[in-house]
């Protein structure tokens, strides 16, 4: 008798790391190459997308099929953070490169929240992650956003 796992609460689970791991790896290469951190962040975005949609499927499969509810999420967790970071980096980015990444973080941690029936509850704690990151940059407005080691962190 084996013991269930969250991939098999969450089928979608570890196609989710595969996403996480391809855009924190962008991420960190954005911290070593500030200059290009917004580029190779979208590189990676990118690339981890269709590294998801390429091995989604065979790494759900051991799990059982993920129900309407947690591919639904997914859906609608993407769609809205599509629409909320055009409206975001639209409506921040004349205030400066500090006002619209909090903004990008806030749209993420929402996002992350939204997608909780489909990861379970470590995306919840993800997103609470973000959402402090956005909650400090605000609180500690006197530290200078463009250090590249606060933007991996963030």
């Amino acid at each position: 008798m084996s013991a269930q796992t969250q991939a098999d609460a969450f089928p979608l689970i570890q196609g989710g790391g595969v996403f996480l791991l391809i855009v924190g790896a962008a991420m960190l290469m954005g911290a070593l190459q500030f200059k290009w951190r917004n580029r190779l962040l979208g590189a990676g975005a990118a690339l981890a997308t269709v590294a998801t949609i390429a091995t989604a499927t065979h790494l759900a499969r051991p799990h059982g099929a993920p129900t309407m509810l947690q591919v639904g999420s997914l859906g609608v967790a993407v769609v809205l953070e599509a629409i909320a970071l055009v409206w975001a980096i639209r409506r921040f980015a004349p205030q400066g490169e500090r006002a619209a990444t909090i903004a990008v973080l806030v749209v993420v941690a929402v996002h992350f929240v939204v997608m909780t029936p489909a990861f379970g509850p470590l995306i919840v704690a993800l997103g609470m992650l973000c959402a402090s990151n956005a909650l400090a940059a605000l609180l500690y407005a006197r530290i200078q956003f463009e250090h590249c080691g606060r933007w991996t962190a963030s």
